[in-house]
């Protein structure tokens, strides 16, 4: 669980890294801003939020506390989903954004 932890924090240093100035916790319209397809978003939408899943059960299970991964990540993945929702409406709106990333999955390759 700690190498997926690990790996979790890496990957989410990747986005940070790839999106530099235009990394922000706002959802933004990326119509101002441009389309970023390097780095781990030529693989999928969102990579943030896939290391923040898999951060999100991989710590408690480090030190195998199953009872917090399963609430906790119940719990989060409620509000993660939403704002996924709000960011997906505001992100698809933009033509160039929807050309460019509309048909990777949002979170893992081949999967969803």
């Amino acid at each position: 669980m700690f190498a997926l932890f690990f790996a979790s924090n890496l990957m989410r240093l990747w986005v940070v890294r790839t999106l530099g100035d235009l990394w922000s916790v706002e959802v933004m319209d990326s119509t101002r801003i441009g389309v970023v397809t390097t780095g781990p978003f030529r693989f999928v939408r969102h990579p943030n939020y896939t290391g923040v899943i898999l951060e999100m059960i991989s710590l408690p299970l480090i030190h195998t506390a199953w009872i917090t991964a399963l609430a906790a990540s119940g719990a989060y993945s409620f509000a993660l989903a939403m704002r996924i929702r709000t960011e997906e409406s505001v992100l698809m709106a933009n033509p160039e954004y929807r050309a460019a990333m509309g048909h990777k999955p949002r979170f893992l390759p081949g999967l969803f």
